[in-house]
């Protein structure tokens, strides 16, 4: 017995002893990266991910492919230099249980390839992504590629900025990872091996449980809450001083903003909210609530992106129903489609990209 626990201490220890060594060789810990801080930001960088999506969507796709590249963006092109637009989000830019050539970027790609015009959008967009979070990306994140000069900045911004009033200092991803991901030679091999036999390293499920839109019988809100008026101004206040940064960053690329409002499920098109729009200070806010902010953050981009040399379109939300959807807020592979053909239709109005 005593025998048996020395030899499992034994191996133990060496293992120990060998993970430390290999770091301390081979790791990144004393030295410098210059991506530190956009890791912090939750970029990934090449990567291919396989989701299984069984438990979000009814279809025939039981799992999708999701890619970044070592830039950290999901794109068809292979060279930086050929990206002339670079769109900006959180998790509805990202779509990251959308498979690749089926994002509405790739929609959009595909639409003008046919016209002959060469189009090559960087998605950007980084799950839990606040307009915080897109500041720092031009400044942690975009400023590190050389070569990077896109001409059109798709903002598809606002939904993860209702009720935030300060910095979020995390995203999808906890600190110890980007930690590991920086630093860890041990998670660089894994990543990478993850990378060449997706098959490994397969993720078990997009959800743990089955989720859906909310049905007809969840809209019982009429009113707003008494305390949304103080919030919302405060709120607007801040989304407005975070909005002129993004569209002072762009200016230094000398590039165009396309500013885009996003559809949603908290309201319903009899204009009744869901019990739980969003929570601030550890209270609940219903759906009506967090229209009505909404409303007020694409009122802000309406004004600041109707101006020379930038576009603002709107997404009337009831162009979209439930079956778009797969939660409250983030469309499925039919949602994604139509989004598609919708901004594809205002791109030509507008003559951008001509």
């Amino acid at each position: 017995m005593k025998k048996s626990f020395f030899y499992i201490l034994t191996f133990f220890l060496s293992l120990i002893f060998i993970i430390i060594t290999t770091e301390i060789f081979f790791g990144n810990w004393f030295g410098v990266n210059k991506w530190q801080k956009a890791y912090y930001l939750n970029i990934v960088q090449d990567r291919r991910i396989i989701y299984k999506v069984d438990n979000l969507y009814g279809f025939k796709e039981k799992e999708i492919l999701h890619t970044r590249d070592k830039y950290g963006f999901r794109k068809s092109c292979k060279n930086i230099n050929e990206i002339n637009v670079i769109s900006i989000g959180g998790s509805t830019t990202d779509q990251r249980y959308i498979n690749d050539g089926k994002t509405f970027q790739d929609y959009i790609e595909k639409y003008y390839k046919k016209k002959n015009k060469k189009i090559c959008i960087a998605n950007a967009g980084v799950s839990g992504h606040t307009t915080f979070g897109h500041i720092e990306s031009f400044k942690s994140w975009f400023s590190l590629i050389e070569n990077f000069n896109p001409k059109y900045f798709i903002l598809y911004i606002g939904l993860n900025d209702v009720g935030r009033l300060s910095v979020r200092d995390k995203f999808d991803t906890l600190a110890v990872e980007s930690t590991l991901r920086e630093k860890s030679a041990i998670y660089y091999v894994l990543s990478r091996l993850r990378n060449y036999i997706p098959e490994l390293f397969k993720f078990t499920s997009a959800y743990g449980i089955k989720i859906s839109p909310p049905n007809h019988q969840d809209y019982v809100i009429n009113n707003l809450s008494n305390d949304i008026e103080k919030l919302k101004d405060k709120n607007v206040e801040i989304f407005t001083k975070n909005f002129n940064l993004i569209l002072n960053e762009i200016k230094k690329y000398n590039g165009i903003p396309i500013c885009i409002t996003q559809p949603h499920l908290y309201i319903n098109e009899n204009n009744l909210g869901l019990e739980v729009g969003f929570n601030y200070d550890g209270t609940n806010f219903n759906g009506k609530d967090f229209n009505f902010i909404l409303k007020e953050f694409n009122k802000v981009m309406k004004k600041l992106c109707t101006k020379e040399n930038s576009f603002f379109i709107e997404i009337d939300i009831k162009k979209f129903e439930r079956d778009d959807y797969y939660d409250n807020e983030h469309l499925n592979p039919i949602g994604t489609l139509k989004l598609s053909k919708h901004l594809i239709d205002q791109f030509e109005k507008l003559k951008i990209f001509y």
